[in-house]
């Protein structure tokens, strides 16, 4: 039920600046991909992880936080964002590591898919489908990564990748 999740988010999250944004951009994002209108939830979301977006912790929290910039429209953001996470992957240490094997193609394919280019979001996320685990995160948190290959490739016009989402 759309509207109970829609009510989950209103009540435990929005206008929290302390909530998880890997919680509230995840439950967005899944329902937009079922073609729910969250109306303004996403800008509330942006709004609340904004302070973040320049900082790399971790690459499971940086997939989240382009979420946020890609569903609130927030452009120049994505493209900040995008900078930063190609940047970082120069420097050394296990995350770096990650977001330069499995971070930057699934982030390029979150850009992709959110620009109606399914096509282009399959390419990215099927080599990297079997390594997205390397972020981090619980399986049930890793699904929206499966679900989002599984989308793309329902909507992308090539008949190899609607063969994809039927394996």
């Amino acid at each position: 039920d759309y509207h109970a999740a829609l009510d989950v988010f209103d009540s435990q999250y929005k206008g929290r600046k302390d909530a998880f944004i890997t919680d509230t951009s995840s439950l967005l994002f899944r329902l937009n991909m079922e073609g729910v209108d969250v109306a303004d939830r996403w800008d509330d979301t942006y709004t609340m992880c904004k302070s973040d977006l320049e900082e790399r912790t971790t690459v499971f929290k940086d997939v989240h936080l382009l979420l946020s910039c890609l569903g609130a429209k927030q452009q120049d953001a994505t493209k900040k964002m995008m900078e930063s996470l190609r940047s970082f992957v120069s420097e050394e240490g296990t995350q770096s590591a990650v977001a330069k094997q499995v971070g930057i193609p699934v982030c390029e394919a979150l850009v992709a898919y959110d620009e109606g280019d399914y096509a282009r979001a399959v390419d990215l996320m099927a080599p990297v489908r079997y390594q997205v685990g390397s972020i981090g995160g619980s399986k049930a948190q890793l699904d929206l990564f499966h679900l989002l290959l599984i989308n793309a490739a329902i909507r992308s016009p090539e008949k190899k990748h609607q063969q994809l989402a039927r394996a």
